[in-house]
């Protein structure tokens, strides 16, 4: 499993669509084997994100949140994703989540006010 990590993490910093597919591809082998193995989630999640798939990353950087609940990085990379799908009350939710936790976290507040600015008035 160690040598599929190492793998997919020297794939994912190629930017050619190729690696970061095949990345994607052993990022979840390694989730079925370890399904409570939260970076590989958030990894795969950040994948789905960087390769222009937002609705595809929501599902694995939620179950990243939910796996560790008090990692406010993850719980950015969530909330900008979920502004990219267009769900950006819960955006919200959990950049205010994330603000709880680390309240004098700047990108949080950024994206927080840039997202409730999308709310409209």
């Amino acid at each position: 499993m160690s040598t599929r990590y190492l793998l997919a993490s020297a794939l994912s910093v190629y930017r050619n669509r190729g690696a970061r597919k095949m990345a994607i591809v052993q990022c979840q082998r390694i989730e079925e084997l370890a399904p409570d193995y939260a970076d590989v989630t958030y990894n795969l999640g950040q994948l789905h994100q960087l390769a222009g798939h937002p609705a595809e990353a929501v599902p694995y950087l939620r179950r990243a949140v939910e796996i560790n609940p008090y990692d406010v990085e993850r719980r950015i990379v969530l909330a900008s994703a979920l502004r990219e799908t267009g769900q950006n009350e819960e955006a919200v939710r959990q950049l205010d989540r994330a603000l709880q936790i680390r309240p004098d976290d700047e990108a949080a507040r950024k994206l927080r006010q840039a997202s409730r600015g999308d709310l409209g008035p």
